[in-house]
């Protein structure tokens, strides 16, 4: 049978290990094992906490390593991206599209302080604001020009009343044809 040695020292993490050695092994900071198969050094107790170190709890060694990893592989990932992004000429790139933008948020905050905005579909719409000025002068136009749906409502109305008491097809003909021209 081959004997192995395992030296178990001062580990990085909030327990020390020899306190997880109970006192069967007594002062010694070194746990000898004879086989894989043969730890009679330690109890059952002993090993739980043993494996516990390298479980997934919060502060184990498994999660710092972890952490770590992950720290270091997003450290990673980000300079080969800009690696590749500079050979690619994307840096480039990226660096006018950010100055475009900058720009195109001067010319928005500029267009705003007139009272216009473009929306979601690239259309100019007045700015949202209940005092807008411009929102009322833009109504008063379009009622002078085309009136009001009330109005139409109205028209339509005072039609179909008239259709009632209207004595003749041809009557009927008129009174039609003056609401479905308009």
């Amino acid at each position: 049978m081959i004997s192995m040695m395992l030296t178990i020292s001062r580990l990085p993490s909030e327990r020390d290990i020899r306190d997880i050695i109970v006192a069967e092994a007594g002062e010694r900071q070194t746990l000898k094992l004879k086989s894989m198969n043969n730890i009679s050094n330690l109890s059952s107790t002993s090993r739980k906490e043993l494996a516990d170190l390298l479980g997934h709890k919060d502060g184990s060694l498994r999660n710092r390593a972890t952490a770590r990893f992950r720290d270091q592989r997003r450290e990673l990932y980000a300079a080969l991206l800009n690696e590749y992004a500079e050979k690619k000429g994307a840096a480039k790139l990226a660096g006018q599209i950010a100055t475009a933008e900058e720009r195109i948020n001067e010319w928005k905050a500029e267009l705003s302080t007139v009272g216009f905005r473009i929306d979601y579909e690239g259309e100019m719409v007045l700015r949202e604001s209940s005092t807008n000025p411009l929102d009322k002068l833009i109504e008063d136009r379009i009622k002078k020009e085309l009136g009001t749906e009330n109005d139409i409502e109205a028209r339509f109305d005072s039609v179909q009343l008239a259709l009632m008491t209207v004595a003749t097809l041809e009557d009927a003909e008129k009174l039609l044809k003056s609401v479905s021209s308009n």
